[in-house]
């Protein structure tokens, strides 16, 4: 399979390569990490054990903050390096750890074996959804076991394992390299059992993103929010939050006939993509 991965990756991206090639010569965000991205991270000297933490995003990032304050408690013998996939991601893990952050590798075997063989990792955490089926099996060959917490199993992603489960079965196959599935609610645990998963590699364990929202929600922290978006404490607050496209459109015609109600009532917009801001300050 990871033959065939790789054959099908490289044909993508010889494909894509006028597109990528020009997106990198015009957007610095394109070219950052790209060298990490093929394997060329810093060599981990230590012996001691360590976990290596995969958060895609910002919200990843964030939703790992308690975990990983939580595991230094409780294992303060480990050592722990955390990826990202994007560069606000990066920045913030960068922020926020104080441990090697770098980007997460392009899903070919020889940058995935890189990668491992500079971390030497004892573990694996992915959070989440990101689920690599190269990176699973060089996990697995190398023995390091994998976990997924904060687990999401969207609709869309159990249609992409069905299809692959009707080519031989692949779709469980890559699941069942997981060591165990830490998943947010009942329905995510369901879909996982649907798919073939082994009833003792899933657990319910809560949405992690509120751990970290009940340690921020300190009263200091709510006054100075308030003070710097002008919000006084009796004042009803929405906030459209990751929000894409038309979104913002429908959010505003709902909170004009909410306002013509509740002359106290506030909107806050937050673009899941900054780079929309001034196509936003358009439309208001």
């Amino acid at each position: 399979m990871s033959i065939a991965l790789n054959i099908l990756y490289g044909a993508g991206l010889a494909a894509a390569s006028p597109v990528i090639g020009f997106k990198m010569l015009t957007d610095a965000r394109w070219r950052k990490g790209f060298s990490q991205r093929l394997g060329n991270i810093p060599q981990r000297n230590s012996d001691a054990p360590c976990l290596w933490v995969h958060c895609a995003s910002v919200g990843e990032t964030l939703a790992a903050r308690p975990f990983l304050a939580e595991f230094a408690k409780t294992l303060p013998g480990w050592e722990t390096a955390v990826s990202t996939t994007t560069p606000e991601g990066n920045r913030q893990a960068q922020k926020h750890f104080d441990c090697p952050v770098f980007y997460f590798p392009i899903d070919f075997t020889f940058t995935v074996r890189r990668h491992i063989a500079r971390l030497r990792p004892t573990a694996a955490v992915m959070v989440e959804k990101e689920i690599w089926p190269n990176f699973l099996s060089v996990c697995r060959r190398e023995n390091v076991p994998v976990f997924v917490i904060n687990g999401v199993v969207s609709e869309n992603f159990t249609r992409r394992i069905r299809t692959l489960n009707r080519l031989a079965g692949l779709g469980t196959k890559l699941l069942s390299q997981i060591s165990m599935f830490c998943v947010q609610n009942d329905t995510y645990a369901e879909r996982l059992l649907a798919l073939g998963v082994a009833r003792e590699k899933v657990r319910i364990t809560g949405n992690i993103k509120f751990d970290a929202m009940r340690e921020s929600l300190e009263e200091k922290i709510l006054a100075e929010l308030r003070e710097k978006l002008q919000i006084s404490p009796g004042e009803k607050v929405i906030v459209g939050g990751s929000t894409h496209p038309g979104e913002e459109k429908v959010l505003l015609e709902a909170f004009g006939r909410l306002r013509a109600r509740y002359d106290d009532l506030r909107l806050i917009l937050v673009p899941r993509h900054v780079t929309r801001v001034r196509e936003i300050q358009a439309l208001l």
